[in-house]
């Protein structure tokens, strides 16, 4: 493929959510302090690795818990959003409504509204 044709190509965005089961002190909650072992930290730092790989960054706002244990009833964020690094600006609207939470789940949903307009006019070359 040439360059010309590759500059064609529209810029790939990504969103990626999860149940990730990893802790960090970038997004957990900072009275979660038995999180921040060795362990945690060493799987953690894969994931971490990775959005620094794909240029992704956090769309939900750190510090916000993802799940309330059942028996503990302890918060931690296990469940994580990243987007590509210049998406934030099209959430509208990411948080956790604890509200909402379904019956039977200790996880709170994470609800998200993006703006997706396309911009219909090309470039100036």
């Amino acid at each position: 493929m040439c360059e010309n044709e590759a500059a064609n190509i529209p810029p790939t965005q990504l969103i990626c959510l999860s149940d990730f089961n990893r802790h960090d002190l970038l997004w957990e909650l900072l009275t979660n302090i038995q999180l921040f072992t060795g362990p945690h930290l060493t799987a953690a730092s894969i994931l971490l690795n990775l959005l620094t790989k794909y240029g992704l960054s956090m769309a939900l706002e750190a510090g916000k818990p993802t799940l309330e244990s059942t028996n503990t009833k302890s918060r931690t964020r296990p469940d994580n959003m990243f987007c590509s690094a210049d998406m934030p600006m099209a959430f509208i609207y990411c948080d956790i409504e604890e509200e909402n939470r379904p019956v039977n789940t200790d996880h709170f949903p994470i609800i998200s509204i993006l703006d997706l307009t396309i911009d219909q006019n090309p470039p100036p070359q």
